[in-house]
């Protein structure tokens, strides 16, 4: 294409106009790559509203990375990206129905639309009994027979509910309950040797020795704290423990401790956690 050599150009198309000049007369592969370009550069000219390549703008929050967009989830609240192989532990094939990544499940830790919703008030006996009921009707127990099934069954119907996704299964699960008004299965201040153990979850954050806990540097901020228990050093599940009470199939997703703490975990009654 000819140009008015004085002819202006605008402002538009100037930094296009530093780079043009006459198609270059070179020969072999390089002058062929130069002239397939110069003619994509005409067409462009030619059409200023023709379509760019596609960016890569989708980048995995955790790597940082945009590669491999075939192996990428998307949140379905934030729409953030996640590489599927970048996940703890990682996924080996896209999930059915939405999927929540690991920060807005940590961010709404209780939302009914993640999967926990407030349960009804029952007694630890009341729960036992529910449970026990639910388990027998599952495994087709009948007149209160005890039911016996190896703990590699009840894994494997687990993750069939969950990878078939057709069979509305609800359970109940009691999270974060706050010992220091249920009580706890540890005892505190009897004189017993368990009251004064360095395993009592109870001592556990205040433990002393050879290697004093951290947690023993907690105090409050306030000269004079006015109230009877301190909010500011009686803190739910890092100096006061919480109690979880579970059933079949309730469970927990993975995740990481508030401030990267270590967790401790003791079974008191019923059957093994797995």
């Amino acid at each position: 294409m000819g140009r008015d050599p004085s002819a202006t150009p605008t402002s538009k198309d100037s930094s296009r106009e530093t780079l043009r000049s006459d198609p270059p007369e070179q020969a072999g592969e390089a002058g062929k790559l130069k002239s397939e370009l110069w003619e994509v550069l005409e067409q462009m000219e030619a059409n200023p509203n023709i379509e760019e390549a596609p960016r890569v703008d989708q980048m995995c929050e955790l790597c940082q990375g945009g590669c491999h967009e075939d192996l990428m989830i998307l949140c379905d609240r934030c729409d953030n990206g996640y590489h599927m192989y970048c996940l703890t532990p990682p996924m080996e094939e896209l999930p059915e129905g939405d999927w929540f990544c690991p920060h807005c499940i940590a961010a709404d830790r209780h939302a009914t639309d993640i999967g926990f919703k407030p349960g009804q008030e029952l007694s630890l006996y009341e729960y036992s009994k529910l449970a026990k009921d639910f388990k027998q009707k599952w495994y087709g127990a009948k007149g209160g027979a005890k039911v016996d099934v190896d703990v590699l069954d009840i894994e494997a119907d687990f993750w069939r509910i969950i990878h078939e996704n057709n069979q509305h299964v609800e359970v109940l699960y009691g999270a974060d309950l706050y010992t220091s008004e249920t009580g706890s299965g540890f005892p505190k201040g009897d004189g017993t040797d368990y009251a004064t153990s360095s395993w009592n979850l109870n001592n556990i954050p205040l433990c002393g020795g050879d290697y004093p806990s951290l947690l023993r540097h907690v105090r409050c901020p306030m000269e004079k704290c006015p109230y009877p228990i301190c909010p500011h050093v009686n803190i739910p599940g890092v100096m006061v423990p919480w109690m979880y009470v579970g059933m079949l199939f309730s469970s927990f997703c993975w995740h990481v401790e508030d401030h990267m703490f270590y967790s401790v975990n003791y079974c008191h009654w019923g059957e093994a956690k797995t």
